[in-house]
């Protein structure tokens, strides 16, 4: 059975940011699996970046909460400790 390929263009948009993504998308014109031309888009530089942020913010914020716990923890056992003290005859 003849074939041809028919050419066409467009233009890609981050959907998070609006920035555009010409420099990510990369076609190719066979797929392996079935024959057809494939288009891959790369995530937006711009969002991932600001995801990287995110996750080193949480991250050094879980570190602190779990810093905060550790205190808490302390802080407790010390006046469990102070509590059985002041509960002795003296």
């Amino acid at each position: 059975m003849p074939t041809f390929k028919i050419g066409f263009e467009f233009e890609a948009y981050c959907e998070v940011c609006g920035a555009g993504m010409c420099g990510e998308v990369h076609t190719i014109d066979s797929s392996a699996r079935r024959g057809v031309p494939i288009i891959r888009i790369s995530p937006c530089p711009v969002c991932e970046e600001a995801r990287a942020d995110e996750i080193a913010f949480l991250e050094k914020r879980s570190r602190e909460k779990s810093e905060r716990i550790t205190e808490l923890e302390n802080e407790i056992q010390t006046l469990k400790r102070d509590l059985y003290y002041a509960q002795l005859p003296i």
